[in-house]
This record gives structure tokens, C-alpha cells and sequence, in this order.
């Protein structure tokens, strides 16, 4: 629910249908009744929660609702003083006490009927695993499992090591291999041997752990995904994963999924070449 929106469009009535729909905790999504207070351990849980979305898959922090067994029962809403002020002691706690430091992270006060505001964090997933909490010289590590977090331990840590710099490597070797094959003509369609502009638009998640994505319904909803320079195109399923081609078949855009031949379930890498 709160995926389809910007946080600064959020309004009550998107957070009440979190209630009216029973939407649990979950590896994406925690409720906190009250907002991390001023001591040490009060910053240092504020600090595992924001750090654990961050080395797992992302996630939403909302504090102001009320939670029994991880079902949301009220939404009471906070007593803040100086949104402002707030806001930028969170902050400054996160870019001060996670190392090394997240991007994308967003805040935004939602402001109920009873005139008392819900805070809503968004913590993207990050790619400079793994984020470690160093306040007050903590150096741990927490990630999150179901609905609650966990400090890592030493084969985990390795894990996110590992993936993040074999991402980069996937991405550098992808994209050498493709040129390497559109130099040498080895392209879903005959091309001119004119020169050519090469897009590829790679998602990271696509090498991580990939979201299974049906290619039937990529071809339903594609209808944006026009090839350079046409008004039109032509589509097939190939043994890469989906193809648009114009009908002078002089530009194209190639679908790719990734490890498995299975063209029904699998997450998809954007290539324009014309």
C-alpha cells in the first residue's frame, strides 16, 4: 500500500487502511507507538531498526501506531513539539551512526484528523552492504528475518560482503557482453552496419535476488516501451525473454531475465539498442 505512493502524498486515510486491512509487521513494514527517545538505548534500537531494513530488502518505519502481535490496532498518532527539529535529530542520529552512510532514506510527518502527526521512514534497500551501527561505538550489524530484526552473524556478514561487490562485477560483465555481441552482429534482429546507440538500463535487484516477473504481462503492459525513433512495434517472446522490434527492423528493445530459461517467471533487464 504504502509502495504506490510518495511519502509526501501520504494522508491519513492511507495509513487507516493499513489498520482496516490487518496489514502486519512483516520484513517490510514495523509499527512503533512512540518515536526513539533522548538515552542511548533508546537511539541504538532506533538505530538497529533503521540499519536492518537497509541490509535486507527495505522497508517502511511508521511511529504513531499502536501494534498487539504485530497487527496495527490504533492510530493514535505522536506529540511532537518541532516536527522540523525532529525530523532533524533522526537525522542526524542516522548519518552520524550508521557507517557507511545510506542514500534514498526519506521522512515525512502525516498529519491525522486529531491533529496529532504520524512519522513515516522509508528505508530503501541499499547496495553498500552492509550498513553498521557505530554509535556510541556499537559496530554491529542487524538485518532483518520475518517480521523482527537479528544481529548477523559471521556467515551472513561474509554473504553481504560478497554480494555487493559481485553485483557490480555481474553488471560490468553484462554489459561487455552485450557490446561484444552487438559488435560482432550478433543482435535479436539483422542491423545496419551504420553506427549505433546502446541504452541498457540495468536494475541491481535483477542480480541479487531476483523478483519473478511474468513475461506475459510485461508484453500486456509494454505499450510505453517503444523502440528509438518509432511510433510503433512488433513483439515476441525469444529465448532471451521479450522483444519489441520496429517493422524496418532498425531499432529494438530486448527484455532480458536473467539465470534461468523459464521465459514465464523471471525479472527483467531493459536493453535499447538501435
Amino acid at each position: 500500500m504504502l509502495g504506490t505512493k510518495k511519502l509526501i502524498e501520504l494522508l491519513e486515510r492511507d495509513l487507516q487502511a493499513l489498520l482496516d486491512s490487518g496489514v502486519a509487521e512483516s520484513k517490510m513494514i514495523e509499527y512503533k507507538s512512540e518515536l526513539p527517545g533522548s538515552n542511548d538505548e533508546q537511539k541504538k534500537e532506533f538505530l538497529f531498526d533503521v540499519s536492518s531494513f537497509a541490509n535486507a530488502s527495505g522497508g517502511h518505519l511508521i511511529y504513531g501506531i499502536i501494534e498487539e502481535t504485530g497487527i496495527p490496532t490504533q492510530m493514535n498518532g505522536l506529540t511532537v513539539t518541532d516536527e522540523d527539529a525532529e525530523l532533524r535529530r533522526l537525522q542526524s542520529l542516522i548519518l552520524d551512526g550508521i557507517k557507511p552512510r545510506m542514500s534514498g532514506l526519506e521522512m515525512q510527518f502525516v498529519h491525522l484528523s486529531n491533529s496529532k502527526p504520524v512519522l513515516v521512514i522509508h528505508v530503501p534497500k541499499s547496495w553498500l552492504l552492509p550498513h553498521m551501527v557505530v554509535f556510541k561505538g556499537t559496530d554491529k550489524f542487524y538485518s532483518r528475518s520475518g517480521s523482527r530484526k537479528h544481529r548477523l552473524d559471521v556467515d551472513e556478514l561474509r554473504s553481504l560482503f560478497t554480494l555487493s561487490s559481485t553485483i557490480t562485477e555481474k553488471v560490468k560483465h553484462f554489459r561487455i557482453e552485450r557490446l561484444s555481441q552487438i559488435i560482432a552482429g550478433e543482435t535479436p534482429i539483422p542491423m545496419p552496419s551504420a553506427p549505433k546507440i546502446v541504452l541498457h538500463l540495468i536494475p541491481l535487484e535483477s542480480f541479487s535476488s531476483p523478483p519473478l516477473i511474468d513475461l506475459a504481462a510485461a508484453a500486456m503492459h509494454g505499450s510505453n516501451l517503444f523502440p528509438f525513433g518509432s511510433s510503433g512495434y512488433n513483439n515476441r517472446v525469444n529465448l532471451d525473454g521479450l522483444l519489441h522490434h520496429t517493422m524496418s527492423s532498425d531499432s529494438y528493445i530486448q527484455l532480458y531475465k536473467t539465470e534461468s530459461l523459464k521465459l514465464s517467471i523471471q525479472t527483467l533487464l531493459v536493453l535499447m539498442e538501435t
